[in-house]
């Protein structure tokens, strides 16, 4: 049988979008170049959060985590980690990382949330570990088995964390 898309409609802002997160409450976020975009299916309205919640609104990655915390990572000019709550009230801002200019991917488990970074020359994993439904900074790892030029993708399986790079993928346990 032949797939057929329907009537295609914009819904988007000129904010460029860079990442989407469809969520069970019929809500969909959006981060973008300009902060966070909530688009209400039901309603089929938008809400924009800027300056009134984030301190940088160039964000680049969303997920949602087991305890319900909206996690979202940051580009340039300083790559954060912002943790909110499910009413979108901010929980903890981690910025305390020196020359990380960008925050490429999440994900988290019950126990740990990772991220790949990049810095002006180098890639990375920030590791955090849970405390109280909170990740709490903990390590980092930027030494692979050979140079890569970028993390385009990071997976948890079990123990292991799976990057995608162009020079492979990689597996290293945690």
């Amino acid at each position: 049988s032949e797939i057929r898309f329907g009537e295609w409609e914009h819904i988007t802002s000129t904010l460029t979008p860079n990442d989407i997160l469809i969520q069970e409450n019929n809500f969909i976020y959006f981060t973008t170049m300009g902060g966070l975009l909530v688009f209400n299916i039901h309603t089929e309205s938008f809400e924009h959060y800027g300056k009134n919640l984030f301190e940088y609104l160039d964000l680049n990655k969303i997920i949602k985590d087991d305890y319900n915390n909206f996690i979202v990572g940051s580009n340039s000019p300083d790559g954060s980690i912002q943790v909110f709550n499910n009413l979108l009230s901010l929980n903890d801002y981690i910025d305390s990382f020196e020359g990380i200019e960008k925050i490429i991917n999440l994900e988290s488990n019950n126990s740990y949330l990772f991220a790949s970074y990049q810095t002006q020359s180098n890639f990375g994993i920030l590791i955090f570990e849970y405390q109280n439904g909170i990740p709490i900074y903990k390590d980092f790892y930027d030494d692979f088995p050979y140079q890569i030029t970028n993390i385009t993708d990071l997976d948890i399986f079990e123990k292991y964390i799976i990057i995608t790079t162009p020079e492979g993928i990689l597996k290293g346990n945690y």
